[in-house]
């Protein structure tokens, strides 16, 4: 889970956003396993596991281009961006 911080006069930090990755949803729709992402993508199987079980502290936006482009969806499909 990433947080997006928003600085109040450059004094202090207060938390404004949070953005969620969750593939698990849209892979579970187009029946695709880990493994088989990990093998269409090119990407490392631990690395499609770290983005399934939501374990990502640093979104790298060439692996989601990859992701979305073998589900067939878009950012947004995947992110989700809450208001804390």
């Amino acid at each position: 889970m990433a947080s997006l911080y928003v600085l109040d006069e450059g004094i202090e930090t207060k938390e404004y956003e949070i953005a969620k990755i969750d593939i698990r949803k849209v892979m579970q729709e187009r029946g695709i396993s880990i493994y088989e992402l990990s093998c269409r993508t090119g990407l490392k199987y631990d690395t499609i596991k770290k983005y399934y079980n939501q374990k990502i502290y640093q979104v790298d936006l060439d692996v989601l281009a990859r992701i979305c482009y073998v589900l067939k969806c878009n950012f947004f499909d995947i992110i989700e961006i809450k208001k804390k």
